[in-house]
């Protein structure tokens, strides 16, 4: 995924800006929450994919990747003004920290630090350590796969919300300006990260919008149907960010503006 290079903006993670007004009738409530929790979600998800990206980069420019046979992936951690992404690999068969890189808001420069010693995972990343490989080793069992390519975020439990950790699967393409809006899931587990709870898929079937025509100046939104839900989803979100464009989401409610991680309901459907 081309997320190196993308300004990480921590502030997103609390910019949630529900898409209805507070004169909506009271049944609408769950609305108002679903895209509440959209819009948070999509951008931390934005955040620790971003951070996750230049942070490969990094390991691939000191040849580390390809060459360090003992790592097997990563995880994230939002740590003040940085995300932390913690490269992981095998050492005498229990799952270790190796390398550390400290990905920085805004355009500062990410720090690298080999780790003498592999170190143990703390309870937080073991538990979603398992809760990754877990999802993986299902995902290879799909028949309904949209890329050869699946990039893994893992959002860590929320004391605040449902109490899971969040793994989510996203297809991923190495064709610059090309939008994978298919085939992305989420894997929901318990705290510790061994049981799992929930599945979903985000669609129905596979979909990709191809790379514009450079000629003719970039786009500034996409449309999308959707049809799994009232309201969009933290994969628009992700999306809008990822692509710096506006995410137009038609659903059974109505016609939604997904401008980064603000939500808007464009016009509710008279049905």
């Amino acid at each position: 995924m081309k997320g190196a290079g993308v300004r990480l903006m921590l502030v997103a993670l609390a910019a949630a800006t529900p898409g209805l007004s507070a004169t909506e009738p009271a049944e609408n409530r769950a609305t108002v929450g679903a895209v509440a929790t959209a819009a948070a979600r999509g951008a931390a998800l934005f955040v620790h994919d971003s951070a996750a990206a230049t942070a490969t980069d990094e390991l691939m420019n000191r040849k580390i990747l390809g060459q360090d046979t003992r790592l097997r992936g990563w995880l994230t951690d939002v740590v003040g003004e940085h995300v932390h992404v913690t490269f992981v690999g095998e050492v005498a068969g229990a799952a270790s920290a190796l390398y550390r890189v400290r990905v920085p808001a805004g355009d500062g420069l990410p720090e690298f630090e080999a780790l003498a010693r592999a170190e143990p995972l703390d309870e937080s990343q073991a538990a979603r350590w398992t809760a990754r490989q877990d999802a993986l080793g299902r995902l290879e069992k799909r028949k309904d796969l949209c890329s050869p390519r699946y990039n893994t975020v893992v959002l860590p439990a929320d004391p605040g919300a449902d109490e899971m950790i969040h793994v989510y699967l996203l297809a991923a393409t190495d064709k610059a300006g090309e939008i994978v809006a298919g085939g992305h899931f989420r894997y929901d587990y318990s705290t510790d990260g061994r049981k799992l709870e929930a599945t979903r898929s985000f669609t129905k079937s596979c979909f990709t919008i191809e790379a514009p025509d450079e000629s003719k100046g970039k786009p500034v939104a996409f449309f999308l149907t959707h049809l799994l839900d009232p309201t969009p989803t933290e994969i628009h979100v992700f999306l809008s960010r990822l692509h710096g464009q506006n995410v137009i989401v038609g659903t059974s409610y109505g016609t939604w503006v997904v401008d980064g991680s603000n939500i808007k309901l464009q016009e509710r459907r008279k049905d």
